[in-house]
């Protein structure tokens, strides 16, 4: 008799489970301290090996501050943070450091990521110094296929970060990243100080290092276009929610939350002639949450019930992974039952 094995499916590759993370702001009155905001609130999503999860919004929605709280800089203050089925939240100062080896970031500021008195071979050496030790002799063979793997030459190795370009100095951080084998590389508003045409070749040699070495990416960035371009899903975010996610198709496509109906209005068309279209109002709400729909001061279709109720998670029907935080979507499927 033939019995049929029941497998448990395999664990993403990292699962973000409603982190949070609050900031105080100044002390009150007789030294206690005012009520924080929240930076995050109750963020979950999921990424999938060798995939591109790219997380979108406007400076402020708490975007950096996730990509921190994920490599546990700061630790949240509630939530999950699994890599590999892991809880990283639970985990000591060395056992961090050593599940580092699989989560790696690449920030912005490429400048100051890399130290202006270590030479590129210094930067690049130094994660297998934490991570490899007794790999020493193998060092400048694994730098030099590190530069190869993101379009850089060896010359590049004895040189320091001032005497490279802007896009060479963030390609080095993509090497150092990749050099201790994660697998995945949180990727931090990494093109937003290049030009187009350097921008283009960061976001080629991304795609490339997902589909030769299976890296998964979180893809972070404030520009919609450019994470349209390497996403395979994405989840939009404001302060400190996201508020709609999906297929990178389905969200880009057919938006359904109005803030990212209106930051897809607000990217600027190439085409001259076509006017631009600022159509989002300025945030000016209090930072201090209400109790209803955050965008509610902004969004364009609000209505009374979003001032006093927050909404629900709602899952749309063009797509089952397409999901969105508003309250015309709750309205209309209580309207159909």
């Amino acid at each position: 008799m033939n019995q049929k094995s029941h497998t448990r499916p395999e664990p993403p590759l990292l699962e973000v489970c409603k982190l949070s993370r609050s900031f105080k702001t100044r002390p009150g009155w007789f030294g206690n301290d005012e009520p924080g905001f929240a930076a995050l609130d109750g963020v979950s999503f999921s990424v999938a090996e060798g995939e591109i999860f790219g997380i979108v919004g406007e400076s402020g929605s708490g975007k950096s501050t996730l990509a921190r709280c994920i490599l546990q800089l700061p630790r949240p203050d509630h939530g999950q943070v699994r890599l590999e089925g892991r809880d990283l939240s639970g985990l000591g100062s060395r056992q961090l450091r050593q599940a580092r080896h699989k989560l790696q970031i690449v920030f912005q500021d490429s400048g100051s990521s890399l130290s202006p008195r270590r030479t590129i071979f210094q930067s690049l050496a130094e994660p297998l110094e934490q991570f490899e030790p007794g790999a020493r002799p193998e060092f400048p063979q694994r730098c030099r296929l590190a530069l190869e793997q993101v379009g850089l030459d060896a010359e590049l190795l004895p040189r320091l970060p001032h005497q490279l370009s802007s896009g060479q100095k963030q390609r080095v951080a993509l090497a150092r990243a990749i050099i201790a084998g994660p697998s995945i590389i949180v990727a931090d508003e990494v093109v937003s100080s290049l030009d187009v045409s350097v921008q283009a070749r960061m976001l080629e040699l991304i795609s490339e290092l997902r589909r030769e070495k299976g890296i998964a990416f979180l893809f972070i960035s404030h520009d919609l276009s450019v994470i349209a371009q390497v996403a395979d899903r994405v989840a939009v975010m404001y302060r400190g929610r996201i508020v709609e996610s999906g297929p990178a198709k389905a969200v880009f496509g057919k938006p359904a939350h109005p803030y990212t109906r209106a930051l897809l209005e607000a990217i600027p068309d190439p085409d001259p002639d076509v006017p631009f279209n600022a159509s989002l109002a300025p945030d000016i709400q209090n930072r201090q949450q209400a109790p209803g729909c955050r965008f509610a001061t902004r969004c364009p279709r609000v209505f009374r019930a979003c001032l006093d109720t927050a909404p629900g998670d709602t899952r749309l029907e063009d797509h089952p992974e397409h999901h969105v935080e508003c309250l015309l979507y709750e309205t209309a499927r209580e309207n159909s039952q």
